[in-house]
């Protein structure tokens, strides 16, 4: 499944299945025009934006951010060691400054993965 695809059926899901919570989706994956990027960009943070952003404070956590990726192999060396990439490093950046907010923030990696996060977060 591409990370489209699996950002879309994500999405899909929470809709579905819990209409009454409020998430954004970042659409910067999306093709639009140069010109439309370029608004895009300037309405929002200079830090890397993640994939879905679940606004549903529990007992615990402010809310839920996922990093959607389609493998493993994007973020992960075979050792376990993060993958030395500009864009993986600017994401796992965004992902420490949001842990160290009381936001839970993870990557997932295929359609079960999120729903088990979604899940056990909303159970918290």
């Amino acid at each position: 499944m591409t990370e489209k695809r699996l950002h879309k059926a994500i999405c899909k899901y929470i809709k579905l299945q819990h209409p009454n919570i409020y998430f954004l989706s970042d659409p910067s994956g999306l093709k639009m025009s140069i010109g439309m990027a370029t608004e895009l960009k300037a309405t929002r943070s200079k830090h890397a934006q993640l994939d879905v952003v679940i606004l549903q404070p529990n007992s615990i956590y402010n809310g839920l951010i996922l990093e959607v990726k389609r493998s493993k192999d994007q973020v992960y060396k075979k050792n376990g060691d993060f993958r030395k990439s500009k864009h993986v490093e600017e994401q796992n950046k965004s992902i420490a400054h949001l842990r160290n907010n009381n936001y839970i923030c993870n990557y997932v990696f295929d359609l079960q993965d999120a729903i088990d996060q979604v899940e056990m977060y909303l159970k918290i």
